[in-house]
């Protein structure tokens, strides 16, 4: 669950063509080393249709081994509303460089960089939101509560902590197994991941930062959702 798509690889990530830019309406791209560990993150920007200058600034996270290709179906709505949508590629993920998924812990500190270069760059315009799902959502949570910039965040099926996560994905994949598994050998195995992808398992729990940021938190997830039941939002609802 730790190893990110893009593992082992270290470039060259080739821009992306200024026609296709064009075509799919991203205003310009951009490429940001972040770390330790050193990463490179790439990141799209899309504007509001019209000329006027961006109400606000949204950063839109895409879910586990997706990418900010994937998010540009809900920026279009957000540019639409005239905000400015940041949509960046995670670490290991789309075309960003890293060796390892670490569930927010070292994404919350990455994008945390990425808000200083931008605001350096004077990109950043009002107030900055974020939305995103899955894994995304997560992030969002986790950003918020340790970045006093957010103003909002709209965190679509996120999970309350990896642990639970890890236990759920086992019991659906391998039900027959899964009670043979002792308790121990989970918390093992988690810091086994931890240690080779340099994070700790048990700081990727958005519901330990859920608390601590004043922005609104919007929450949605489908009453179906089989890998990430809506407990998780509830039980998130419940610490914020």
């Amino acid at each position: 669950m730790t190893r990110a798509p893009n593992v082992g690889r270290r470039g060259p990530f080739p821009p992306t063509a200024p026609a296709t830019l064009a075509s799919l309406g991203v205003a310009r791209e951009l490429r940001l080393t972040v770390g330790p560990p050193e990463a490179s993150l790439a990141l799209w920007i899309v504007d509001p249709p019209a000329a006027a200058r961006p109400v606000g600034t949204l950063l839109v996270l895409h879910s586990a081994r997706g990418s900010k290709r994937s998010q540009l179906r809900w920026a279009r709505p957000f540019t639409a509303a005239g905000y400015r949508a940041l949509l960046v590629d995670l670490r290991g993920q789309g075309d960003s460089s890293g060796d390892h998924l670490t569930y927010g812990v070292l994404d919350r500190r990455d994008l945390r960089q990425v808000l200083d270069r931008l605001a350096a760059r004077g990109e950043l315009v009002g107030r900055i939101g974020v939305f995103g799902g899955s894994y995304g959502a997560a992030t969002a949570i986790e950003l918020a509560g340790t970045d006093p910039r957010i103003g909002a965040v709209v965190a679509v099926a996120p999970f309350a902590a990896l642990p639970a996560v890890l236990s759920r994905h086992l019991r659906l994949s391998w039900p027959h197994l899964w009670p043979l598994v002792p308790p121990h050998r989970l918390g093992e195995g988690l810091a086994l991941a931890g240690r080779a992808a340099e994070f700790n398992p048990w700081e990727a729990a958005p519901i330990a930062y859920v608390g601590r940021s004043a922005a609104p938190l919007l929450l949605l997830h489908g009453a179906r959702a089989r890998l990430l039941p809506p407990g998780h939002s509830a039980l998130l609802a419940s610490h914020a």
